[in-house]
Parts: C-alpha cells; structure tokens; sequence
C-alpha cells in the first residue's frame, strides 16, 4: 500500500511558521510516521493538487492500493482529487463549523468531510462533534499523535540540583530583568531591544542556569485560548515568597515582540515576587528541548480548549505530572491520578477562524483559584511528598500509554485505513493483464465513439469524416498531441475497454468521483465549478468580450445579472454600481500580464465587501505543457496582484477541460465576434452536455481533465473590511 501525507508545514519551513494557524500539524504528521510506515510506503507530497492523483495512477497501474493523508483541517483539505482522501485534524470546540461565511462552501466542514468519506481526529470530544454533525454512521476516529513510544524512553527524574542549557534564543528572566519600562503609563522598550538577532544568538547561545522545583509551560502568547494570564498569576499567587520555584516558559509564536511587551507588561503588575519566571523565544533543537523537558518537575495548562495539546502529551509521557483542566480533548488523558486538576466549566464561543467571530460553540472557563491551588499543591507534594509523585509520575506514563502508543495508534489508523480501501473497486494489476492500447488511444476513440450523433459508427470514423462532430477540426488544430490519438484505427478497439487509471468508487457518503467534480454550471447543486456557487440572492457581474459563460446560468437560477465589457472596465467607462455585486466573474485573461492593475482596480469597485471572484487564466499553450507552472507559483503571483486591490486569494486549481478547449475555441475566433455565442461554442456545449449523459461520460470526461491544458480558475474574494471603492 501506498500512503501519500501532506502537511503545509514542513521541515524546511516549520520555524518560520511557529505560532502561525495549523503549525502543529507538522509535529503530528511527524509522529505518525513510524505508525504509517508499518502500514505501507510512504510519501511525503509537497503539493497535491499536483502529485498525488500523479502517484495514486502510477499505484494503482502497479496493482497497488494508495490513500492519502491530508494532515488538515477540512476547510484546507483538497477536494478534487480521484485518491481517496482523509482528513487528519485536530479540534477543540463542542461543535464544528456549518455555516459559509464569504460565500466560501468549503467553510460548511461538512462539505469537505463529506467529499472525503472518513476522517481522523485527536479526541473522543473532537470525534463527537463531527458526529453530531456528520450523523452517528459517519466513519471518523480518533487518534491521537502517537508520541508516547519516543517520550516515555526519555523519562528521567527531576533534577536535584542547577543545571545549565544553551539557548539559542531570547531569554528574559524575571530575576535579571527590568520590568520597570513595561508600566502602562510607558511606551515600553523598542521592538529591537526585546528579541535577539537569530543570526546572533546561534553563534552566542544564551547559558540559563535553572534549580529548584520547575514548571514548564509551552503556548503561544497570540492564541486567546492558552489563557496565559491566569497561569502567571496562578503561579505568582501561590509561590510569591518562594525563591525555589521557577515556571520556565517557552513561547512559541512569529517574532512579532509586541506580544512579548503584553506578557511583559503582565509580569511588571504582578510584582513583587520572590518566585521566578524566565521566558525563552526561539528555536530549541530536540537536545535543547529534551533536556528541559527531562528536568522539570511539572508541565503546566489553563487552556480553554485543547485539539489534543502535545506539549502535554509528551511531558506527562515522560512520567511528568501535570496541572490542567479537564476538558475538551484533555478529558481523553488527564485524570485525578496524574493531574492536580484545575475547575473549568462551559462558556459559549466562536470558532478560531472565524472571521465573524459568531456565537457557535463552547470553550471552558478557568476556575481561578482553582489554578492557584494547584501551583500550591504540586509544590508540597515535590517537596515534601515524594511517594505521591512517583505514584502520580507512573500514572501519567500508563494514562498515555493507553492513549498514544503507536501500537494504539496503528489498530485504528489501520482498521480505518482497510474500511477505506474495502469500500473501492478490486485494484487492477498492470503485471497480469493483457496488454491493451494506451489511454490516450482510447481517448481518442471514445471522443468519436460518444458523440450522440453516431453511435454506431466509431469503427469507422476519421479525422477525414467530421461530418460527426463538426467542432473536431477545430478541437485537433487547438490540441496539437491529439490529432495522432483520434485518427487511431478504433475499429482494434473494444467498446468496453476502460481508460487507464481511472477512479475507484469513492467510500460511502461521499460525491461520486463524476463528472460534477468539473461540471460548469451544474443546475441541480447551482455550483458554477466546486467553490463557487449562484444563488436567487447573488447579484452576479460577467465581464466578457466575446460570449456569456455564466450570465445565462445565472439568470436561470433567478440571480441580478449584469455582463461588462473588459476594456470598457479598464478604461472606467462603467456606469458605477455602487459595490453590490456578490458574484463577479472573469474568464478570458491570457495570463497574469493580462492582469492589468487598472483592470484589478475596476474588478474591485465591483463586488461588495466579501463578494466572491472568479478568474480563468490561460497561462500556456496546450502544446507546450512542459512548460506549465504550477499551481502553487501561479498562486504566488496572483496573490501579489489581487492584494493591494483589496482582493484576498483563497485557492488555485486546473479550470479542466471544458474550460480550457471554450477558452482556446474564443481565442480562435476573429476578434469581431463578440455578438452572442458563436456557433463552435454552442456546438460544443451541447456535445459537452450530452456527453455527460452517456454511460461512459463520467469516465471519459475524467479522463480528458487529466489531459495539462494550460488553464487555471482562481477563487477569491474582497476583504470584508474593505472600503467601498478603496482599489479605486
């Protein structure tokens, strides 16, 4: 088996990206690896769009079965894919989002959980709210980061006496630190003088020698629901007059050394204090990290939520005893017996990134004193009680064990993984069939073949005989590598014979993998391609120099429309209509030096705040695919284009083949037809449309949207808090 993961955080970029949304999908795709590769071979992708239905193909040719593993949220998860797709995502709230917000469908969960079939989670509490959502049927586990197998073999007692670290950091310790300039009547340090130069700091490490009885907190200061206020001034509260603890946190968040002034500035009010607090920003290597971790007593939390919290998982693997609350996906490990428990209870909420910030879930609410009572209690039982630890130590190892050992890990990624697999068409093996002629043969031969007009005659039919199809000369003079393909002799052919590679039924309570997953304007789901929808509430604006793609679609699904000649726009001869539309499309840009900042300007003044743009770009010609961007470079220079018009990017992906062959058909066409829809077009609409309807349509068209065709659909959307006519 073939097991394909993703995550957009990486090992070459994961330092730049700590602090940021999903960073930590990094660290758990990296602590399942050893349980997936005793599953099957793995490949870690970098780009989906572009390599997995490459390599699932190849897999499947060879008779092998391949999944993948997108390790994200369902909002981020791609969609389009023939692979059979699963989610891997933490979460932390009592329900999950259901809702759109922008016009985004992707933001519903239940639309990418759907497309996906099953899904992987961290927590029997994330694991409920997906089935409240989903239905009690719906296949979803939860498995945690199996991180116990590594932490428990690095269990060491506390240390008993100083100890010395290198950090290759920012250090601010509370014993040598002025806290003065951080009063509120102050405008606090410069920026400059808070964090060190990365540069700096690995050639001079900063020693921090530690003792006593130490606390280890790891959060980001930027993430509302650590609630770090309440576990510093916990921790202040119960140790004041104590000059033998220290709560040593480690701040993981983007270097912005504002948010340090905050935590500063938190401290100044806090004083006095015998107690001691040291901060470190930066970087840590494993044996940087590890060794603090080996040494503290304790891993503290006042968190509000929690996806699963692996600085906890990993500490108390470890033997380490924690302090935290109950709640969310804690309930799954913390208990009375290696926790000192901190009170929470239900307050409602909005979901993290939601930028609506709507009233929709709970989080918990930190019982204070509880908090302060737990620093107290934790510091008498290390100092005077050390049965009770080592009970409690034991207790925290067997607690995780049971919860993410590898072994406990594997029996479910693996029975989920067997259900996935049960659920798609017997895999052929390429080694033990005979030999047929390749897909694009066939292609061709099924392009005469279908055509409703002729049935029966693609045993016969020629590029010479167009009397079939009449949009087939021009198809083969647009699309260099086909003529070769379609003149084929068909008649050696079978009618039966399948194209190479194509889809495996998707698992239950999923879309076919069908021609709707590229259907232009589908009038059932009113989706004009996966992303974008019409309602009877949008008010759409088509601008266009030749023929209507979906003002027509959009006036039967009862949407305002209005069509908008290009240059007219660019030249802001445009009566002015006041920002109202919702949905503005554009689908005739050659490229990105199409994009002329005067045109982006004038595509602004159009939509509404949170309007939702559409854009095709043709970036290459179809003979020369070799030299196609990908996805992820185009999405580069788009995004760069698109934002100083107030215009935000949200996804890039192949237009397909309808798209590409309607779009090369106009630039075909003199320049003078710009009245109605020519007659090529509408020829190949209908042949489009009817193709669909065959019992080999569905496999055919994915077939043809495998074909690189050089064309591109951009979604974006206008910032919601965008001045109307700001990109003016």
């Amino acid at each position: 088996m073939l097991i394909l993961v993703y995550s957009d955080t990486h090992a070459g970029n994961v330092e730049a990206q700590l602090g940021k949304p999903e960073y930590s999908y990094y660290y758990v795709l990296r602590e399942y690896l050893p349980v997936l590769r005793r599953i099957g071979i793995v490949v870690v992708v970098h780009d989906p769009e572009q390599e997995v239905d490459r390599l699932w193909a190849n897999a499947r040719d060879h008779g092998q079965d391949c999944v993948f593993l997108s390790f994200s949220p369902p909002h981020k998860t791609c969609l389009t894919l023939r692979c059979p797709t699963i989610p891997v995502l933490a979460w932390e709230y009592s329900s999950i989002p259901v809702e759109t917000w922008f016009g985004q469908p992707h933001q519903d969960w239940r639309t990418g959980l759907a497309a996906c079939g099953m899904a992987i989670t961290h927590s029997q509490y994330a694991r409920q709210a997906i089935l409240d959502a989903m239905g009690p049927e719906y296949p979803v586990i939860s498995a945690p980061a199996p991180v116990w197998d590594r932490c428990s073999a690095l269990h060491a007692s506390p240390a008993t006496q100083a100890f010395t670290l290198s950090i290759q950091g920012t250090v601010l310790d509370s014993r040598t630190l002025d806290l003065a300039p951080f009063d509120m009547r102050e405008q606090g340090l410069p920026e400059n003088r808070l964090l060190r130069n990365k540069d700096e700091a690995r050639i001079n490490p900063t020693p921090l020698t530690l003792d006593g009885i130490l606390y280890l907190a790891i959060f980001n200061p930027e993430d509302d629901r650590k609630n770090w206020a309440d576990l510093l001034d916990g921790f202040v509260a119960a140790h004041r007059h104590r000059t033998d603890t220290t709560l040593i946190v480690k701040l993981v968040h983007m270097g912005r050394s504002w948010i340090l002034r905050d935590v500063l500035r938190f401290l100044y009010f806090l004083q006095p204090y015998a107690c001691r607090i040291v901060l470190i920003h930066g970087y840590l290597d494993d044996a940087a990290y590890e060794a603090l971790q080996r040494n503290v007593h304790y891993v503290a939390t006042t968190t509000r939520a929690e996806g699963q919290c692996l600085p906890l998982m990993e500490l108390m693997s470890m033997g380490k005893p924690a302090l935290a609350p109950r709640h969310s996906s804690l309930s799954d490990y913390v208990n009375a017996d290696n926790t000192f428990l901190i009170d929470s209870h239900p307050e409602p909420t909005f979901w993290a990134h939601d930028p609506r910030r709507a009233i929709r879930a709970l989080r918990f609410r930190i019982h204070w004193p509880s908090v302060q009572q737990a620093f107290e209690d934790s510091y008498q039982v290390a100092k005077h009680d050390t049965a009770r630890y080592a009970a409690m130590s034991e207790a925290a190892m067997l607690t995780l064990r049971g919860h993410c050992s590898q072994q406990v890990v594997h029996d479910r990624v693996s029975a989920l993984v067997e259900r996935c697999m049960a659920a798609q068409a017997p895999t052929p093996c390429a080694q033990t069939q005979p030999s047929a002629p390749g897909w694009r043969t066939r292609l061709g031969h099924w392009l005469l073949q279908d055509h409703p007009q002729h049935d029966g005659d693609a045993g016969k039919a020629t590029l010479n005989d167009t009397s079939h199809a009449p949009w087939l000369p021009e198809l083969t003079r647009l699309v260099p590598r086909l003529p070769a393909v379609v003149a084929a002799d068909a008649s050696t052919e079978t009618s039966s014979a399948p194209i190479a590679g194509t889809a495996k039924p998707r698992p239950a309570n999923t879309q076919p993998a069908s021609s709707n997953e590229h259907l232009w304007c589908d009038t059932a789901s009113g989706m004009v391609c996966p992303g974008f929808s019409i309602t009877p509430d949008d008010v759409l604006v088509e601008i266009t120099d030749t023929a209507q793609a979906v003002a027509a679609f959009a006036q039967r699904q009862g949407a305002n429309v209005r069509a908008i000649n290009r240059q007219a726009l660019q030249d802001r001869q445009v009566a002015p209509t006041g920002a109202t539309a919702t949905r503005v499309v554009w689908l005739e840009a050659d490229g990105m030096d199409a994009l002329a900042p005067a045109l982006l300007a004038g595509l602004a003044t159009l939509g509404k705040p949170g309007a939702q743009y559409l854009l095709q770009l043709d970036t290459i010609d179809m003979d020369e695919a070799a030299a196609e961007p990908t996805s992820t470079n185009l999405a580069d220079q788009l995004r760069a284009a698109l934002a100083p018009h107030g215009l935000h990017l949200d996804s890039v992906r192949p237009a397909g083949f309808y798209l590409a062959l309607r779009r090369k058909f106009l630039r075909a066409l003199p320049s003078s037809t710009t009245a109605g829809q020519p007659a090529l077009l509408e020829q190949w609409t209908t042949t489009w449309e009817l193709l669909q309807q065959k019992d080999r349509g569905p496999l055919l068209i994915e077939g043809l949207h495998a074909l690189p065709m050089g064309s591109w659909l951009a979604l974006a959307h206008k910032n919601e808090l965008a001045r109307t006519g700001e990109a003016a």
